[in-house]
């Protein structure tokens, strides 16, 4: 027996409904994003991990919607998409800070290294060449956020800049992309399909 009343009136104003659907959204892309920046390094295929990032929070936000039933339908892909762009560039930043963290680690592990990195600041200070591979050798230890992009697209090459954030970017646009698509596509469906 199927019940075919229509579905009760959203409750509050659409202003509130829509400010309590971004929030939700910025909440639950925020934990999403931290969630995904824990995830092993095995798991974060270039590409392929945004891909699966921002269909994620797609269909994160479509459940959302379709909670909160916010009044703006047909802008939702388009505030969908931006939401998970601030998220995949908070899940690129907390990936950096992990990053960094391990680098520390194992320059703490590795003392003998710290100790010859002061030799070579101290000799670095007349000799030019010294002094570049002074700067190298500390960039290694203690990374730039470039020097993080560079060292996840290194499997396809040595790329410099501005490679590695050129190609974070279209990560980035693609995670937008497959999250206003999703949340397109499943509200197009819910709204087609009859309760």
């Amino acid at each position: 027996m199927s019940d075919s009343s229509p579905p009760p009136a959203p409750a509050g104003s659409p202003w509130k409904r829509n400010l309590g659907w971004l929030t939700g959204g910025f909440l639950s892309v925020a934990v999403l994003s931290l969630t995904a920046s824990f995830a092993p390094p095995i798991l974060k295929r270039l590409i392929l991990f945004h891909i699966v990032f921002g269909m994620a929070c797609g269909m994160t936000l479509v459940w959302l919607a379709a909670e909160i039933r916010p009044a703006w339908k047909w802008s939702l892909p388009v505030w969908g998409a931006g939401i998970c762009l601030l998220g995949s560039i908070n899940m690129g930043w907390l990936s950096y800070q992990h990053f960094r963290q391990a680098r520390a680690e194992y320059a703490a592990a590795h003392p003998r290294d710290a100790a010859l990195q002061s030799m070579l600041e101290k000799f670095s200070a007349d000799d030019p060449e010294l002094k570049a591979r002074y700067e190298e050798e500390n960039r290694r230890i203690e990374p730039h956020f470039q020097d993080f992009l560079a060292h996840r697209i290194s499997p396809l090459g040595d790329w410099k800049s501005p490679w590695p954030e050129l190609f974070w970017g279209v990560e980035l646009l693609l995670a937008s992309v497959c999250c206003a698509g999703t949340l397109r596509l499943k509200s197009a469906s819910n709204t087609a399909r009859p309760d």
